[in-house]
């Protein structure tokens, strides 16, 4: 059974304009069928892919190793699961590389959300798009990695809880990273546990305020809760950071009615 929502709606407001933690979200009896959004389905296979080029530019520009999707993962076309054979052991990095990667893959992710934010082109900003989930499904930690991996994997196969148990993990190693809280949102909406979604999108956008799928993924469930003005103002800011994401567009163009009314 699906729960709706009792929500602090100037929190949840806050948290879309500051990424905020939501820490008082209470659920109520209801009992609509457990449909996934888009914004919150699964990420696709993970494969080593390069930046779409930027305007004026002859072809692709590499992403750094610091951030590229590795070449096999659990939905990769050559494998089924985990990949049955393991990499070769590398030396730890110092703190000192990890640092400057992390500056470097940063960096990239900036002149990324500055291109998406300026795109007028659809397939552009499709391009771009991809790119920046696909940066943001590196850990920068073989072990949350594969923990991630195993937890997809498990998604996959529908195994909820054992999904969830998987990302708390991915969370206890990597608490820093989105996509772990991001993905466990994803199982948690599925488990139909919107309230427990919504604490994850808040830790989500607390860390990466841009994360358009994290503020497309609140915006639905607010939306089902009824709560359409709050519904309305996070699907805007989600157009703020990705104004061609089409599908958004449209709802905001219905909520902009259903809520503030037509101009005469």
């Amino acid at each position: 059974m699906r729960t709706s929502l009792r929500i602090d709606v100037a929190l949840i407001l806050a948290i879309v304009a500051g990424g905020l933690v939501c820490g008082r979200v209470a659920a109520a009896g209801g009992s609509e069928a457990p449909t996934v959004p888009p914004a919150l389905s699964p990420s696709p296979p993970m494969q080593r892919y390069a930046m779409p080029p930027a305007a004026g530019q002859s072809g692709p520009e590499q992403v750094p190793p610091s951030i590229a999707a590795r070449p096999e993962g659990p939905f990769s076309p050559d494998t089924k699961g985990l990949a049955a054979t393991p990499a070769a052991p590398q030396a730890p990095a110092s703190s000192e590389a990890k640092g400057a990667a992390a500056g470097g893959a940063q960096r990239i992710l900036d002149d990324l959300f500055s291109r998406l934010a300026k795109s007028t082109d659809a397939e552009e900003s499709q391009g771009i798009a991809g790119a920046i989930e696909r940066a943001w499904m590196h850990s920068g930690s073989d072990t949350a990695d594969l923990l991630m991996d195993r937890a997809l994997n498990a998604i996959q196969t529908k195994d909820l809880p054992l999904a969830e148990q998987l990302l708390g993990s991915v969370i206890a190693v990597e608490p820093d990273w989105p996509e772990g809280w991001n993905k466990r949102a994803t199982v948690r909406y599925m488990a139909d546990n919107d309230s427990g979604a919504m604490e994850d999108i808040a830790q989500v956008l607390k860390r990466e305020p841009r994360h358009f799928g994290a503020l497309s993924g609140m915006g639905f469930i607010l939306q089902r809760a009824g709560l359409n003005k709050a519904a309305l103002k996070t699907f805007r800011k989600a157009l703020e950071v990705y104004p061609q994401l089409d599908k958004i567009r449209t709802i905001v163009d219905k909520l902009t009615i259903d809520v503030e009314g037509r101009d005469l």
